[in-house]
């Protein structure tokens, strides 16, 4: 069942990472009367990445970053930002403390603090709260857990995160711990804690409480299904729902209430 729903976020990430293999988008020369403005431009390949992720620190260090465009700020992309940045559209590497953007903030490194924008996106780990009105995402590089919050009345998406997810479309966490909240689903592959949503769905294990109209999807589930159809491979705890179903039971389909301990 989930990969019903990656065709419906392949565009973005797409845009949020290339492969790092993926030679730089090559430019013809124009004429500079007729160039687009600069940040046009720049969001036509904002999230291009043109170096791989990097834990270290970058090239150099501001205090302060503002600009309009990722070729209209202060620092470039190796650059980290250490207490605040303020911005249209921007790239930096690492960045620390308050970020805000209008469209996109973009890290190509870790980022920890608090960050606003239309689109946030974290190449490596992120701690600490991202909220967005479109998307959120962190740790699109292996081995870049991240913890904290996300917030989105899109989707927010994590290859490893720890903590809260809230969206009023799609939380998605490949391995997580805490909470997921959202209106329509929550999608994760191995998850401990909580799932609030129309639809669950996991893929390989799940302990914890899912709350749902349709809980499914998981070879191995421990804790609680509430829902009207709850399912899965193999199951221990409580289900309670219309239809319950558990594969290797000798009872595969139970109404209203199962027990296995």
């Amino acid at each position: 069942m989930k990969n019903l729903f990656a065709p419906l976020f392949s565009a973005f990430l797409a845009c949020a990472s290339l492969a790092a293999d993926a030679p730089p988008p090559s430019r013809a020369p124009a004429d500079p009367a007729k160039a687009p403005p600069a940040v046009l431009g720049d969001l036509a390949d904002y999230f291009a990445e043109d170096a791989p992720y990097r834990p270290a620190s970058g090239e150099d260090r501001l205090a302060v970053a503002l600009g309009i465009s990722p070729s209209l700020q202060f620092g470039g992309p190796n650059t980290d930002v250490a207490l605040l940045r303020l911005a249209l559209a921007a790239r930096h590497h690492n960045v620390s403390g308050l970020d805000i953007a209008l469209l996109f903030g973009r890290t190509r490194g870790a980022a920890t603090g608090v960050q606003f924008s239309l689109a946030n996106a974290v190449a490596g780990p992120m701690r600490g709260a991202q909220i967005a009105l479109a998307a959120n995402v962190a740790g699109l590089a292996p081995e870049s857990p991240g913890a904290g919050v996300q917030a989105a009345i899109g989707v927010n998406w994590a290859d490893a995160f720890s903590g809260i997810q809230f969206a009023a479309a799609l939380n998605r966490s490949a391995r997580g711990r805490g909470a997921q909240v959202a209106v329509f689903s929550n999608l994760s592959d191995d998850f401990s804690g909580v799932q609030v949503a129309a639809v669950n769905m996991r893929g390989t294990s799940f302990s914890g409480v899912q709350i749902g109209l349709v809980n499914t999807g998981a070879d191995s589930v421990e804790g609680l299904q509430i829902g009207v159809y709850n399912g899965a491979a193999r199951f221990r705890g409580v289900q309670i729902g219309l239809v319950n179903c558990c594969e290797t039971s000798e009872y595969p389909f139970l109404p209203f209430l199962r027990v296995s301990l």
